[in-house]
């Protein structure tokens, strides 16, 4: 099934929302029937303008701009599959540990 984008006047976002409270939004109507699904806010990533917003600003603070009123915004979304156990303890493994003394 393909991916259906979220641009339907009823999910129109206040620009007073935080970037979190629009994970959210976008993690509770996230097709599960997909390969990767986000399990969390943290799962997510949201770039706009070449900028990835961070969760506790607003949109207003991120600086996400609308040109026209009711206008489009358009978004990437990363999502961050989970590190299988192997690949964490390879990635430790691989990890030095320098000491200062």
């Amino acid at each position: 099934r393909p991916w259906r984008p979220l641009h339907t006047p009823a999910c129109a976002p206040a620009f007073s929302t935080t970037v979190s409270a629009l994970k959210e939004f976008i993690l509770a109507r996230w097709p599960q029937d997909k390969e990767i699904t986000p399990k969390t806010v943290n799962d997510l990533k949201l770039i706009n303008a070449g900028r990835i917003l961070e969760n506790n600003r607003t949109l207003v603070e991120s600086r996400v701009r609308v040109e026209v009123p009711g206008g489009v915004i358009t978004m990437h979304v990363v999502v961050h599959p989970p590190q299988s156990d192997k690949n964490k303890r390879r990635r430790n493994k691989n990890q030095r540990t320098l000491w200062a003394e």
